[in-house]
């Protein structure tokens, strides 16, 4: 059995999930039990507002680098198709930040937001991975998970999303992450 699992991300105009818009999104879909990835999807678009600077320190998305870019009301039924066809979503703040921004973004330009698949968080399900069971930022949970992480090219969706998969497969390999309807990779090893 094939699992599919989607790592989801996005980069944003700012922090308020009612009033920023989306410059960014990420999605790659992989096969759970073997990490082969499946589709990687990625698409910058235009706001249609000015991306303060300070945001684009974070990112590196300047206004010049989405100009013409399409708008979310046009990426949003595919989008949607997308995220409807896998079984989990994988992310670093994805509860509190991502989903709630994306389902803002959908109802303001009229698209009908789906019922999104299980989402698992790893920010708020990671903190027994730190040694002092802190919320981890993705480098300190890439860290305590053994998994490759260079801060120099974080905060590229894409970059965001592979580095968080890898993390979330190893803590699903070890047993550090339990998901309500998946079966742990050890008695997935035991059955083969």
């Amino acid at each position: 059995m094939t699992t599919l699992i989607a790592g989801f991300d996005l980069e944003t105009t700012g922090l308020d999930v009612t009033q920023d818009r989306i410059v960014e999104v990420a999605l790659v879909v992989m096969e759970l039990e073997t990490g082969v990835e499946r589709l990687r999807y990625e698409k910058r678009i235009n706001p249609g507002m000015h991306i303060p600077p300070k945001v684009v320190e974070v990112h590196g998305i300047c206004d010049a680098d989405v100009a013409k870019a399409p708008s979310f009301k046009e990426v949003a039924p595919g989008l949607v198709k997308l995220l409807g066809a896998v079984r989990l979503l994988v992310g670093h703040n994805i509860i509190r930040y991502d989903l709630p921004l994306l389902a803002h973004e959908l109802v303001r330009v009229g698209v009908s937001a789906p019922a999104f698949p299980a989402a698992f968080d790893t920010m708020l399900e990671g903190r027994g991975c730190t040694d002092d069971g802190k919320v981890p930022s993705l480098g300190e949970l890439c860290w305590a998970l053994d998994t490759p992480y260079d801060p120099e090219l974080a905060h590229k969706a894409t970059y965001d999303v592979l580095c968080n998969l890898s993390a979330f497969r190893r803590g699903w390999q070890i047993g550090a992450f339990q998901v309500p309807g998946l079966a742990p990779a050890a008695e997935l090893r035991a059955a083969a």
